[in-house]
């Protein structure tokens, strides 16, 4: 491992460059909403003024973790060529470190593409850097964290950490500048209750499960955020590590929505009228008439397919090689089926911040980069079930319960990405993709050794 390890007792909490780069960016994350932000950056005082201000906030975290980022991967080149061997500076290239090194050189290319091509060079860089996130975060993880204990640490440092984020962000009504996103709580914590075994956990867990369920009501975007809860109640069930009785399914089903009744009715805390809305918003997704109606469908529905209907109309005009390779790193949008509400946020029809990841890779980076990013998803579904083929091997290691909690994770923020530009670019994303590959390789070290040892006893 690179880096040192302080001892408290009987815990030892290794102090090694990926762990510092996560530290210096949930500080900071902290530092710009409540000391930064309000000093910087004029408060908002409508709602499209918040959305400017937030993208301020944003420049200024993506600033200041840039230059950790960049700081962090100059340290370990300089380190590994100064003390290190050639072995120890290349990475050993399995599938999913050849797919990153491919993201990488890619995103270089679009970037250059980008620029060529015209886009504004402010733009191109950030989404270049935005792009390299994923990788470079890959090889600083992998060359600082070699063992069980190690990855399990750092993976629960992430969860509490992004927690303890998202306790502080979301009554400050702060909750888009969390890289975790609405789907971590629902998604993180009741995977961890549908696989306790413990009272305790299961209690705790609920807790969890109850304050994700709160904040899904509570925030916008109820709709996709309650599909995709949905969707995680069911990947639980498909890839169970164990059998599961049917009391233990109550339980975990049913009792996160009796104790909200319950805790509603002690505090007030109005959490029908926030079903209610929910309610609404499925109800009324689609209205032939009504305020705030677009050829039937309701703005933020309408946002997402007017910037989709007008990415795939600039595709068709120009030359077929840019359905290829899109228009480059920074590309803009001119989104003539615009909402008025967007058009206050940017004053103009232009865009460069698209809503829905795939739209965004396919308009910038074209078919190329919707196949490689595509990859990701498959290289996650595949290891669940390889999980799922040997889970009565793999019932007892608590390692195998992490990794399954930041496969669905990774899952629940691809389908997030259907509605909201969230993956590209996300730390908390990039932060445990290595995690999960340090995870695979333990399970299928532990499988390989079962079998031989089962093959020598057959013998």
């Amino acid at each position: 491992m690179t880096g040192y390890s302080v001892h408290l007792r009987k815990y030892s909490i290794p102090f090694h460059p990926a762990f510092l780069l996560y530290f210096f960016a949930w500080t900071i994350s902290l530092m710009t909403i409540f000391v930064l932000g309000p000093i910087f950056v004029d408060q908002p005082d409508t709602w499209a003024g918040y959305y400017r201000s937030l993208g301020e906030m944003l420049r200024i975290w993506g600033g200041l973790f840039g230059f950790a980022l960049f700081a962090v991967v100059i340290y370990l080149i300089l380190r590994s060529l100064l003390i290190g061997s050639l072995k120890t500076f290349v990475l050993k290239l399995c599938f999913i470190e050849r797919l990153l090194m491919l993201i990488l050189i890619a995103n270089v290319f679009w970037g250059v593409h980008g620029y060529f091509y015209g886009n504004p060079l402010s733009y191109v860089l950030g989404d270049t850097i935005r792009g390299m996130f994923i990788p470079v975060i890959y090889w600083i993880v992998i060359k600082s964290v070699n063992t069980k204990d190690q990855a399990l640490f750092f993976t629960k440092v992430i969860i509490i950490g992004e927690t303890i984020l998202l306790i502080a962000f979301i009554p400050t009504g702060n909750i888009p500048f969390s890289f975790a996103g609405r789907t971590f709580l629902t998604a993180v914590f009741f995977t961890l209750l549908f696989e306790e075994r413990k009272l305790l956990g299961q209690i705790v867990y609920s807790i969890l499960v109850l304050f994700g369920i709160f904040t899904m009501l509570t925030t916008q975007a109820q709709r996709g955020i309650i599909i995709i809860f949905i969707a995680v109640i069911f990947m639980n069930y498909l890839f169970r590590l164990r059998r599961i009785k049917f009391s233990i399914v109550f339980f975990v089903f049913l009792l996160p929505v009796m104790v909200s009744w319950g805790v509603n009715e002690v505090f007030d805390l109005k959490i029908e009228k926030d079903i209610d809305v929910a309610s609404e918003r499925f109800s009324k997704t689609i209205e032939v008439h009504g305020r705030q109606k677009y050829f039937g469908l309701d703005e933020s529905v309408f946002q997402r397919i007017g910037e989709t209907i007008d990415t795939w109309r600039t595709l068709n005009e120009h030359s077929s090689i840019f359905l290829a390779t899109g228009f480059g790193n920074g590309a803009i949008l001119i989104n003539k089926l615009i909402t008025p509400s967007e058009r206050s946020v940017y004053k103009t029809n232009k865009k460069h911040n698209l809503y829905i990841t795939p739209v965004a890779i396919l308009f910038r980076n074209g078919l190329i980069g919707l196949i490689i990013y595509s990859m990701l998803g498959i290289y996650f579904v595949k290891i669940l079930f390889y999980l799922r083929k040997h889970r009565n091997h793999l019932i007892d290691m608590r390692e195998i319960v992490y990794l399954k909690v930041l496969l669905l994770y990774q899952l629940s923020v691809l389908i997030m990405s259907l509605i909201v530009y969230w993956y590209v670019g996300n730390i908390i994303v990039a932060f445990t993709i290595p995690i999960i590959e340090i995870l695979r390789r333990i399970m299928q070290k532990q499988i390989e050794t079962l079998k031989l040892n089962s093959a020598l006893v057959t013998t």
